[in-house]
């Protein structure tokens, strides 16, 4: 398989950026691990605001935000997580996500078919 290295970085990018803006007090891990099926997993998880289980359903909405109106927290147009679906379904790539209110959120990218390719971030 080769990767498009655009849009695998702008994938991480987007997730590594929003794993920084939602965490106010706490950490970001990010961390790669290869399996024997020739897949590769990048996992970034933060210890902030957490998303809902309602929202969950949403969240790869284009312009989708959890909050709304004038008393939201965070600013965005809501379609960063929707790119980075898109371009997960371009790369043939799986994308997860476990979230709790209030405790943190896990992304997982899931790159299918990987041999021999160097991914750098």
């Amino acid at each position: 398989m080769r990767s498009d290295d655009y849009l695998l970085n702008q994938s991480l990018a987007i997730l590594f950026d929003n794993a920084i803006n939602y965490t106010n007090q706490g950490s970001v891990k990010v961390k790669v691990i290869e399996s024997k099926t020739c897949e590769v997993t990048i996992e970034i998880e933060d210890t902030g605001i957490g998303i809902s289980k309602e929202y969950l359903k949403n969240l790869f909405t284009p312009f989708s935000q959890e909050e709304h109106g004038y008393s939201r927290k965070f600013d965005g147009t809501g379609l960063g997580l929707a790119l980075v679906k898109k371009y997960c379904d371009v790369l043939n790539a799986d994308i997860n996500v476990l979230s709790e209110k209030n405790e943190g959120t896990k992304f997982s990218v899931v790159l299918k078919n990987v041999n021999n390719m160097i991914i750098q971030y």
